[in-house]
């Protein structure tokens, strides 16, 4: 029997089986390092690397894992230099009714232009702020940023109803709901103009969420359960939260109309939202046959290539003036 495997006899304690796990990262000598400083220091990179894995895993120390390591913390150094110094930015792509065409709101996605690697996915610099800490403030930034252009819209004449903005699970703690009332106080915005989407993960989290959502719709905040159908998904949790709006994933509309399982899907959902009396959503919306196909079913919203892209806050004003013209 291993260490491991000794490691994960169940223990009893207080009446609760408990079974733990190890993670192990392993350097060798000399190959690794030529002292006990240096071989603990490889150690600890490949244990860094075992515990991304998940529980249980091992990892050998490599020339090549020190490296990624240390590339990923150096980005992360960026990443903080780049919020504290404003450098990112804020696209913003129109959320439409699939009624009347006309502009609902806008979702705001943050952008971030890195000076060596170049413009940067969400889908790589934002898990790598959850995961180093950096989420809140990241979090913070895109808040702050998208209610000042809110605010300038609404000075300016441009009529952008409302702005959607992600919140990560680790931004839902105690203190949330009123740093968000000091933001809408601070840009005189009702809380009707600002909707919060939230993943099913941070639904996992225990009782106390709720109350801090309610806090939240009890002021007038909307609220977006964003991926809907890809996560957490117990309907006897869902009809206890105060939110007001199903984001249907992407994953779902891609294959419309043809898919019959999509389809299934997308009017299951709908029934669902119709009788909570949740506004329902598509994202990823892209073809003229997916518009038609879910403004016949009865969706609200559009959200997707097929109306406009992320764009620049000057680039969407140029795209609500020529609808408008038109």
């Amino acid at each position: 029997m291993n260490c491991q495997q000794t490691l994960a006899k169940p223990l009893k304690l207080e009446g609760h089986e408990l079974i733990p796990s190890a993670c192990v990262g392993i350097s060798f000598f000399p190959e690794d390092a030529a002292d006990a400083q240096g071989l603990m220091q490889a150690a600890e990179t490949a244990l860094y690397r075992a515990k991304e894995r998940g529980p249980s895993s091992i990892e050998l120390f490599t020339p090549l894992l020190a490296e990624r390591l240390q590339r990923k913390f150096e980005v992360a150094s960026d990443l903080r230099r780049a919020i504290q110094n404003d450098e990112l930015t804020l696209n913003y792509q129109p959320q439409v009714d699939s009624r009347t065409k006309a502009l609902l709101g806008v979702e705001a996605l943050v952008r971030w232009q890195h000076p060596v690697n170049g413009l940067m996915s969400p889908a790589t610099f934002i898990p790598l702020a959850e995961e180093l800490g950096l989420i809140g403030l990241l979090g913070d930034w895109v808040l702050e940023k998208a209610m000042a252009q809110m605010a300038r819209w609404r000075d300016q004449g441009h009529p952008v109803p409302q702005v959607a903005v992600n919140i990560a699970p680790q931004q839902l703690v105690p203190g949330f709901a009123d740093h968000i009332r000091d933001l809408l106080a601070r840009h005189q915005l009702p809380a009707s103009m600002l909707e919060l989407e939230i993943t099913e993960s941070a639904l996992e989290r225990d009782n106390s969420i709720i109350a801090l959502l309610q806090a939240l719709r009890d002021m007038g905040v909307l609220l977006a359960i964003d991926d809907f159908g890809t996560g957490y998904s117990s309907l006897a949790h869902i009809k206890h939260l105060p939110v007001t709006c199903l984001k249907i994933d992407k994953v779902f509309i891609d294959d419309l109309p043809d898919d019959a399982y999509d389809v299934a899907i997308i009017r299951t959902v709908l029934a669902l939202g119709r009788s909570l009396g949740f506004r329902v959503l598509a994202e990823g919306v892209e073809s003229e046959e997916q518009f038609l196909f879910l403004a016949e079913q009865g969706i609200d919203t559009i959200l997707g290539y097929y109306f406009g892209k992320p764009m620049e806050a000057g680039v969407l004003e140029q795209w609500i003036d020529n609808r408008t013209k038109g």
